[in-house]
């Protein structure tokens, strides 16, 4: 049995990509890889990654875009719904705050995958800093706790440092 083109050692048919690449609107670019379903060695097969992605990569790209999609989740909320729970500018503009950091720095845990070298430091630190930045703000405007203030600095580090690992391990 022949094997797939993107993969080496996946015992996936080369059929299936021939047959549905004949579908597709762009011929010879749609891959189509039963390895992780057929081969020994599932977690191994390239073709269940995007391509040039190790598995690491890959999890912070998912973790950014899981985490991009709340970030607009909570946006809205602040938007629409936040408000008839509290009428304090102040709080609407942290809530606000904490959304567009938990934004930017999604779309910089999706672009840590483009590292060569150790995404996982610059990725932990940016999701450490969402969670603790912008986790910390999200509490504080809906429990109306002031000291959990104290945490967002932390956070703040965090992004600093997720930053700064990308400039001294990214290229």
């Amino acid at each position: 049995m022949p094997s797939c083109c993107r993969c080496d050692g996946c015992t996936s048919p080369t059929v299936f990509q021939d047959a549905l690449s004949q579908l597709s609107p762009f011929p010879g670019t749609l891959y189509l890889c039963a390895g992780p379903l057929l081969s020994p060695k599932a977690s191994d097969c390239a073709a269940s990654r995007p391509a040039g992605l190790t598995t690491d990569a890959t999890i912070w790209l998912k973790l950014g875009a899981i985490s991009g999609a709340l970030a607009v989740a909570m946006g809205a909320f602040g938007a629409h719904s936040l408000k008839s729970r509290t009428q304090d500018p102040y709080m609407l503009k942290t809530w606000d705050t904490a959304a567009q950091y938990h934004m930017m720095h999604s779309i910089a845990l999706c672009l840590v995958t483009l590292s060569p070298r150790h995404p996982s430091i610059a990725g932990y630190f940016f999701a450490g800093g969402i969670f603790l930045f912008s986790g910390s703000l999200y509490a504080l405007v809906l429990s109306q706790v002031k000291a959990l203030g104290a945490i967002t600095p932390i956070g703040g580090m965090c992004f600093i440092l997720g930053w700064l690992a990308l400039a001294v391990w990214g290229a």
